[in-house]
């Protein structure tokens, strides 16, 4: 039997809770959170499934001391996720781990657990599970080869700031082009900073571009109207429009087709990744220092465009 912890059973974290409940693997799940509702739920749904392996509750991680940990996954907000990195890392043993992103609020952090992650021998993902999308993954066997690929990601409301490294991540997937590359330019975002949904955190409207290398641009747009979340794709000869969950529109030759598009969840696919990882198979992940080069990039454009706004150098990006 192997060591599964989780740290965060709000909104994501719950969705991993479930899936990990799921896996085949025989697992022991420590599961942490400082919220008495969220053990409360993840408590009752135990119950409510009849789940036989072991399942222990926690407030905090500050008793866990001296374990191997197979997997640790971490779905807390961003402002405390390094300091509960670093209070797991530095007193137990974790072979694989899955950060939830926005990783930090700050430039320095990634840097300081990138550090420690290396001193510890940690293998480290961040969950941007487009990758993990079967349908994606075709679509990425029939446009990788081409030489310029544009992206025009849109729709209202669906959370710029917070998901927007989901779509960076999806398109340098999807191209293979080296996230080491990636020019953001943060101009046409709104001149407005807007509290999140999230308490503490804040969130951004509009829209920004981005180059990654020579051969690979985006635009990713987020507007206050009730418009469709959608991703154009153009290549040098075809058009696909996908909406996850609905469709694929694809344009060639003067001719339109349409194929159904699944939309994958966290409560589907950490079942798989856990698994994957406890068995030693390949996960298509990004690692942390491809996402860190996303994160950084992603981090220092909004910072600017705080700068901006409120005419003071900014040093914490609060998103989540």
């Amino acid at each position: 039997m192997v060591t599964v912890l989780l740290v965060g059973l709000g909104g994501i974290g719950f969705r991993h809770f479930q899936a990990i409940l799921n896996c085949k693997s025989d697992i022991e799940l420590y599961a942490v959170d400082v919220e008495d509702r969220a053990i409360d739920r993840a408590r009752e749904y135990v119950v409510s499934i009849h789940y036989s392996k072991p399942v222990s509750f926690l407030k905090n991680t500050d008793n866990l001391k001296d374990r191997i940990f197979e997997v640790v996954i971490i779905a807390t907000s961003s402002k405390v996720r390094k300091s509960i990195f670093y209070n797991i890392a530095k007193r137990n043993i974790i072979k694989y781990l899955i950060f939830e992103k926005v990783l930090f609020t700050q430039i320095d952090d990634y840097y300081e657990v990138k550090e420690l992650l290396q001193e510890k021998e940690i293998l480290a993902y961040v969950n941007c599970t487009g990758r993990e999308n079967r349908d994606y993954q075709k679509l990425k066997e029939k446009i990788e080869d081409y030489k310029k690929i544009h992206f025009y990601y849109r729709g209202s409301n669906w959370g710029l700031a917070c998901n927007a490294i989901h779509k960076i991540d999806l398109f340098s997937y999807l191209t293979n082009a080296s996230s080491e590359k990636l020019i953001l330019d943060g101009n046409l975002l709104e001149n407005k900073i807007y509290e999140s949904k999230r308490n503490g955190y804040i969130e951004f409207f509009g829209s920004f571009s981005g180059k990654i290398g020579d051969n690979v641009s985006f635009v990713i747009e987020c507007d206050h109207g009730n418009n469709e979340v959608a991703v154009d794709i153009y290549t040098e000869d075809i058009f696909y429009s996908v909406r996850e969950g609905k469709e694929m529109l694809i344009s060639e030759n003067g001719l339109i087709r349409t194929e159904y598009f699944e939309v994958e969840y966290i409560s589907q696919t950490t079942t798989e990744i856990v698994d994957n990882l406890i068995n030693k198979r390949k996960i298509l992940l990004p690692s942390y220092e491809d996402s860190m080069n996303i994160h950084i990039p992603f981090i220092k454009m909004l910072l600017k465009k705080m700068d901006d706004i409120t005419g003071i150098k900014n040093r914490y990006c609060n998103i989540t």
